[in-house]
């Protein structure tokens, strides 16, 4: 296909602003500068004459024609010069007007000597659909305004529109209240013919991004897997796909480098780069699903904890994205990972960098695993119990509505204390008192726990008046068992 090039640069044409002198239209000003300066003139000019003429003895009076008709020239002259027209810049602004752009249009390309009947001009109008509904209608109404004036009766240009038909259709119910066979109708109108990009083929996407993560020279995206999960969200968008990897890479390359070097931000090394997939699929629901990546991060949910969590009664109103979200967790239920914290942050605090085996620690509590937790507490220091001690308060906060994950971390952590004869601060047995006398928390769930370890680890390091209460819901639980007894 050859390609006409008319030598133009039509964005510039469209876009210049001209300033010119308007001499004809402006106001007449008096110049007192002229004035006075040719009146000091004057002045000096009789005042030397006048000393002059002092030694002049035959000073006449002057009667030649000539000499009186050049004085009054000069009076005239320099009386005229005493006035001035000031004038007008005149301001033109680029084209704004469709009758504008219709005359330039005509004057610089239609006339143009190198288009001829064989020879078509291609004109691409791109991103109509990005704009807002108000701007997209008035371009729309614009465009179909010029082409209704037949000003190409040769048919020399062919316009070409790139849009998305379906985002069109909402911007004309939008302004217009159309409904949505009305659009269709003005839509079908205004085209007179169009061409439906074909979707991919899933097998064809699936190629394609496989293709564009090997270019990334990253040999942990060099996987199905990877590509997979990028697949199952941008199926119905494609063009999102490239731009994504590029969000994808930045990260990856971010948690790379806080994994490695002398002082490490994230470990062990891998712990988010060993798992790229997951990555992706942590990325996508942040980007994809916002409002339920802020219930995610609200709730402290876990990985296993967002594949049941119910999000409906969480407040959100977009039952669209609620059902997508559900869709996307249904087709990578098999990516997954044990601890999401690291993908959160692309970080680890201080205190959990001191514990090399902080997250084995933390899964143990949450499973009430007791041999590993005493095992793990057994090894620490007394820096390191510091530090773990405000790892278990953040723990349990995260998990205070979670009640039987709650009793699992209190109920494992009392008990590797215990085993291990190590004591934290007042602060966080207070803070223990206070769940156990609080109904909506584990009020409810004393029996669960064994006596002695309430007694012997929390009774008598926590506050008075939370060991009163506690003591008395224990004489309430023997008073209810004896009450069953006896009707037995």
């Amino acid at each position: 296909m050859n390609r006409l090039n008319l030598g133009l640069n039509y964005k510039d044409t469209l876009n210049q602003t001209l300033t010119r002198s308007d001499p004809t239209k402006g106001t007449i000003k008096f110049d007192w500068g002229i004035f006075l300066n040719v009146y000091g003139f004057i002045a000096g000019f009789f005042a030397i004459g006048g000393l002059i003429a002092r030694y002049i003895t035959a000073l006449k009076p002057v009667s030649n024609p000539l000499f009186v008709s050049g004085v009054i020239v000069f009076l005239i002259q320099f009386i005229a010069g005493l006035f001035k027209r000031v004038s007008i810049t005149i301001t033109e602004h680029r084209t704004d007007s469709a009758e504008g752009f219709e005359r330039r249009f005509k004057d610089d390309i239609l006339k143009h000597k190198r288009l001829s009947k064989t020879r078509k001009l291609l004109v691409i109008i791109d991103n109509l659909d990005r704009c807002s509904h108000p701007k997209a209608v008035e371009l729309l109404s614009t465009i179909k305004t010029f082409l209704a004036r037949d000003i190409d009766r040769r048919n020399r240009c062919v316009f070409l529109i790139a849009c998305d038909d379906m985002a069109i259709r909402k911007h004309l119910v939008s302004v217009y209240g159309l409904k949505t066979n009305d659009a269709d109708e003005f839509l079908r109108k205004f085209f007179n013919t169009f061409q439906r990009i074909p979707d991919f083929i899933d097998i064809e996407l699936q190629t394609y991004t496989e293709s564009l993560l090997k270019e990334t020279g990253v040999p942990q995206f060099d996987s199905s897997n990877v590509a997979y999960v990028i697949t199952s969200a941008f199926r119905e968008n494609p063009r999102q796909v490239k731009q994504f990897i590029n969000t994808l890479l930045t990260h990856f390359l971010l948690a790379q480098e806080r994994e490695n070097g002398k002082s490490p931000l994230i470990v062990p090394r891998g712990a988010v780069t060993d798992n790229a997939a997951f990555l992706a699929k942590f990325l996508i629901i942040r980007q994809q699903f916002p409002n339920i990546y802020s219930v995610i991060i609200e709730n402290y949910l876990s990985a296993a904890d967002i594949e049941k969590f119910d999000f409906k009664n969480s407040g959100i109103d977009f039952e669209d994205q609620i059902i997508k979200f559900r869709e996307f967790l249904g087709a990578t239920k098999g990516i997954t990972v044990d601890n999401v914290r690291p993908f959160h942050y692309l970080k680890q605090s201080k205190e959990e960098l001191s514990i090399p085996e902080i997250d084995q620690l933390k899964l143990a509590l949450i499973d009430n695993k007791e041999k590993i937790v005493k095992e793990q507490i057994e090894k620490l220091n007394p820096e390191q119990v510091e530090s773990f001690e405000k790892i278990v308060i953040s723990l349990i906060d995260r998990n205070k509505t979670k009640r039987i994950l709650l009793g699992n971390i209190i109920s494992s952590c009392l008990i590797g204390l215990q085993h291990n004869k190590k004591t934290l601060s007042s602060h966080f047995y207070n803070r223990i008192a206070g769940l156990l006398n609080d109904d909506r928390s584990l009020g409810t769930d004393l029996q669960r726990f064994e006596p002695s370890l309430i007694f012997d680890e929390v009774l008598w390091r926590c506050n008075p008046s939370d060991k009163k209460d506690i003591i008395n819901r224990y004489i309430n639980l023997l008073s209810k068992a004896k009450e069953s007894e006896a009707i037995e």
